[in-house]
């Protein structure tokens, strides 16, 4: 096997970021013990599994020290970071807060809440193993030089220019605001429907103007780079950045995910060709911003719907904005509150799997969205059918579906996609490729939390558009004629 060499610079910031995880694992191993050992009561049992899952995660930053993928925060370091919030923190929160009252799914009990979280357990291990496996496999087929050090494509602005991006992003625009009333519909708080208005009917035109909206930022993202690469002004191109951010993204239904994960991208594709190193207090920076930002648009959200839903207005505080994390971090409370109706109905199965697969590809009859697992889900935690915005979990997914062994599978296949996604992100280098290519690692590294549901609906609408014009592109820009055919060069066959 031979042995790759990187940069201080990556290595030092990989270290930074295992360290702050390292961190966070530690201080909840600690609150969970101090609970269990002075307080206790029901929840308690809940200390146990967060203490084997400490113990994977621990493993599983060793396994990304020696992946050596070049890269910063790789695929791995970002599934456990998920795993370390569904794992650790969510169980402390529950022992020292509670899950809090703002929810309307009913609770499952203290023992098949302990259960979930040793299933966690389980899958979060498949996972680390089958990563520690590709890598090594991979580092059997790389480089036989041991000197050989390990570095990321270099970053091209073709080979789409940001122009056509931003023109097609336009269009996108258009399609979701035609009119004057579509865009005072949006500010005033409607932000649920699609188009707002009966201009566009919804179709396939709908579906081409989701696709391409988000195009936008990326245009106007490459555009800033190449303008400050050419020592040119570029503070007006954030100001449409930020309108961009807004109105192309924030039209999901002010889904804080599309909005956040589209900027991460974006300074992944920049970070990973950065020779500077993430330091500590630029990271806690970080993740107190979208901390901040998470629970601050979730609120907005939340206060726009009042009138339409009747519901009381959400709490503001430390505590309630605690309690808010556990809807993203698969609650193991609110998990097992599906176990019973699941067992007593066994309306889960393979063909309730393949339907939550199948949900986000345009054009499926709705009645299959109806029978999903996902809405199966939603109806054993709601007991009702009205409820569809609870997170299905992939992995539990897996587990109502096929039990133990349908655990072990989607760890198995995640495991891959984490490896894949480091090895695209390693060698795109054409800016909307290794744009698609961080959403793809950030969205493959969430199984803990979100559903195969939202994983394949993102990578539709956010990811996949970007990789495929970068390979439409680059391939009609090939010479025709081998014979008299200009040898491409290193950055060339990169982006490839």
């Amino acid at each position: 096997m031979s042995a790759t060499i990187e940069s201080d610079a990556v290595r030092s910031s990989r270290a930074t970021v295992h360290w702050m995880l390292r961190g966070v694992v530690v201080l909840a191993v600690v609150l969970s013990v101090v609970f269990a050992t002075v307080v206790g009561g029901p929840v308690g049992p809940f200390t146990l599994p967060v203490l084997v899952q400490a113990v994977v995660l621990l493993v599983g930053i060793e396994v990304s020290r020696a992946s050596r993928t070049g890269l910063r925060v790789d695929a791995l370091t970002l599934f456990l970071g998920w795993e370390a919030l569904r794992g650790c923190i969510a169980p402390v929160i529950i022992q020292w807060f509670g899950s809090g009252s703002n929810f309307f799914w009913r609770p499952g009990t203290h023992a098949d809440a302990t259960l979930v979280l040793f299933i966690g357990v389980a899958f979060a291990a498949a996972v680390v193993l089958t990563r520690a496996v590709c890598g090594v496999l991979g580092q059997r087929r790389g480089q036989a030089d041991p000197a050989d050090v390990v570095r990321v494509a270099e970053l091209v602005n073709g080979p789409i220019a940001p122009a056509v991006l931003i023109v097609l992003g336009l269009v996108g625009l258009v399609l979701r605001f035609p009119d004057v009333g579509s865009v005072t519909s949006f500010l005033s708080g409607d932000i649920d429907g699609l188009t707002g208005n009966d201009i566009v009917p919804k179709g396939p035109l709908t579906f081409i103007g989701m696709v391409i909206r988000p195009l936008l930022v990326l245009g106007l993202a490459m555009l800033a780079r190449k303008r400050h690469q050419e020592g040119r002004r570029i503070w007006w191109v954030f100001l449409f950045l930020a309108g961009a951010v807004v109105f192309a993204l924030g039209s999901y239904g002010l889904n804080r995910a599309a909005i956040v994960f589209a900027v991460i991208a974006l300074v992944l594709v920049l970070v990973d060709r950065s020779r500077r190193r993430i330091g500590l207090a630029s990271s806690l920076l970080a993740v107190g911003l979208l901390g901040v930002f998470f629970f601050a648009a979730g609120t907005l959200r939340s206060t726009l719907w009042l009138d339409r839903t009747g519901l009381d207005a959400p709490e503001v505080g430390i505590v309630p904005a605690l309690q808010s994390v556990l809807v993203y971090a698969a609650s193991p409370m609110q998990l097992s509150g599906a176990m019973p109706w699941a067992e007593e109905t066994g309306a889960f199965g393979g063909e309730t799997f393949v339907k939550s697969l199948l949900g986000p590809v345009p054009g499926i009859p709705d009645v299959w969205r109806e029978q999903s697992g996902v809405a199966l889900f939603n109806h054993a935690v709601y007991h009702s059918y009205i409820g569809r915005d609870q997170l299905l979990p992939t992995w539990f997914e897996g587990f109502l579906s096929f039990g133990l062994p349908g655990v072990l599978g989607v760890a198995l296949v995640m495991g891959i996609l984490l490896f894949v996604s480091d090895r695209m992100r390693t060698r795109l280098g054409s800016f909307p490729a290794a744009y698609g290519a961080a959403l793809v690692a950030l969205w493959v590294s969430q199984p803990s939390a979100v559903g195969s549901y939202s994983i394949l609906q993102n990578a539709i609408y956010f990811a996949l558009p970007p990789l495929i014009l970068a390979a439409v592109t680059s391939r009609s820009r090939r010479p025709s004629n081998r014979a008299a055919a200009v040898p491409p060069t290193t950055s060339e066959r990169l982006a490839s």
